[in-house]
């Protein structure tokens, strides 16, 4: 009988319940051999024991070996972000985040597989920051050569083991020509090793635009830690587009009725939210057929609700009840 692996689980904050629960579920339907150790860290640990990384969880992990854990939040002031700390203790270094699509499951961009690998032991999240007098502040970008080629070695070689054929180095040392410049030449030194990897480089604005409109370009994404911050969670596509219909949305809406005392409660938000939305993503990307046709049908959806209260809402509102 195989024996069952020991595996150390953060619950996390906020959402980390409810998503480490479902990997969980998944694990054990898949027929993983797993038992579930819970280890306390986070606002949980912080209530009951004064610590979020209390050092039995972190003694708990390394007896383990591997972790499955949850997000853990980050407080704005006080004590360092647990999320930094459990990776400083571990001595993790590099963080890999998946972005694939799957049959079956509607998308934005069907066939999209990419990964971003980040280093995370450096950069602006160091936290080595001070006030300048109470009205300014410097937080300092800290880039290694040491550390950038640790992880630009484990990028490239992840990528060879897996099978990938292309690795992009995300940087803007256009700007920053000291620590960025750091970080793309240590990195080009590094894809000189791995002459079977395809090795380009890109600003990390472009990148922002290109994951946007043609994700399928990209292969895996070498960067630092601030960047593939945040672009680990733009290659979720689908969070991104219901930005930005929110965002374009309610733009809109408060244009097309700037003296309504109450915008959001006016019909016209369900006209020009799939307009405003249509018009960014069609700016923004060249979308597959079936996507343009969901969006046809909410548009259409949006003018049948206007045309049904419109009449309603312009009697109201000039009676001046909206």
């Amino acid at each position: 009988m195989v024996d069952r692996r020991r595996v150390a689980v953060i619950e996390g904050d906020g959402i980390g319940a409810e998503v480490v629960q479902a990997a969980k579920t998944v694990a054990d339907a898949a027929g993983a051999r797993v038992t579930w150790v819970d280890a306390p860290a986070g606002e949980r640990a912080h209530s009951s024991v004064g610590d979020r990384l209390p050092r039995e969880t972190i003694a708990l992990i390394k007896e383990c070996g591997v972790a499955l854990k949850g997000p853990l939040t980050n407080p704005v002031v006080g004590d360092a972000s647990p999320n930094i700390a459990l990776r400083v203790e571990l001595g993790l270094f590099a963080n890999v985040r998946l972005a694939r699509t799957f049959n079956g499951v509607p998308a934005v961009f069907p066939g999209t597989d990419l990964v971003v690998i980040r280093e995370v032991t450096e950069d602006l999240f160091t936290g080595a920051q001070q006030w300048v007098g109470p009205d300014a502040a410097i937080a300092v970008k800290y880039v290694t050569r040491a550390a950038t080629i640790r992880t630009a070695t484990f990028a490239f070689d992840w990528a060879r083991r897996i099978g990938r054929k292309k690795v992009t180095i995300i940087h803007k040392a256009t700007v920053l020509k000291t620590t960025d410049r750091l970080f793309l030449d240590a990195s080009r030194a590094v894809a000189e090793r791995f002459p079977e990897i395809e090795c380009d480089e890109m600003l990390v604005d472009t990148v922002a635009m290109q994951l946007v409109r043609d994700p399928h370009r990209f292969d895996v994404l070498l960067t630092g830690f601030f960047y593939g911050d945040i672009l680990a969670d733009l290659v979720s596509i689908g969070t991104l587009l219901a930005f930005v219909v929110v965002c374009i949305g309610i733009m809109m809406l408060r244009l097309s009725a700037p003296n309504a005392r109450r915008p959001f409660r006016t019909p016209l938000v369900w006209l020009v939210a799939p307009a405003g939305a249509a018009t960014s993503i069609f700016l923004m990307c060249g979308l597959p057929l079936d996507t343009w046709i969901r969006l046809a049908v909410w548009l259409a959806l949006g003018l049948v609700i206007y045309a049904a209260y419109g009449r309603r809402h312009s009697r109201l509102r000039a009676r001046g009840a909206v």
